[in-house]
């Protein structure tokens, strides 16, 4: 009866409570050893990467590497369009950061987006471009209007 009580709490355990999050931190010491070795190898590879790109846009484009804090609010802005919202709160803590970026409320419908106020539509491209060159998009950017144009 004892071991049935404990794999029923188990079960119903909910992942994100306080006991989930215990119980999953719960690894042996070889798997814990190899998660962080492979989190380390993760980690390097992203800061070459971020390296590189710094130096090939930097003929290009004026780059300043944002500290975490700044990065937040860049962030916080692209997802929450009303400004009072944009300059939320700054950030609280170092995980969980998506549900600390956006307080906005999304509804969708058939041909818009509504964000709080503001309708949206998204624009996607089916089939890339069959060449690419400088400024490849300077006819959307002649549009009036507010937008963010992402590419790649």
């Amino acid at each position: 009866m004892e071991k049935f009580k404990a794999c029923e709490k188990e079960m119903k355990t909910k992942a994100f409570s306080k006991e989930g999050l215990i119980q999953s931190a719960k690894l042996d010491p070889k798997t814990q050893e190899k998660l962080e070795q492979e989190l380390e190898r993760s980690k390097q590879v992203l800061a070459q990467r971020v390296a590189s790109l710094f130096v090939q846009l930097q003929d290009i484009v004026h780059l300043r590497l944002l500290d975490k804090k700044e990065a937040f609010l860049v962030m916080r802005g692209l997802l929450n369009f009303a400004p009072h919202k944009a300059e939320g709160p700054a950030l609280g803590y170092d995980q969980y950061i998506d549900y600390q970026l956006c307080d906005s409320a999304i509804e969708c419908h058939r041909d818009y987006l509504l964000l709080d106020e503001y309708y949206v539509k998204v624009l996607t491209l089916k089939e890339p471009p069959p060449y690419t060159s400088g400024h490849l998009f300077r006819g959307i950017e002649a549009l009036p209007g507010s937008f963010i144009l992402v590419s790649e």
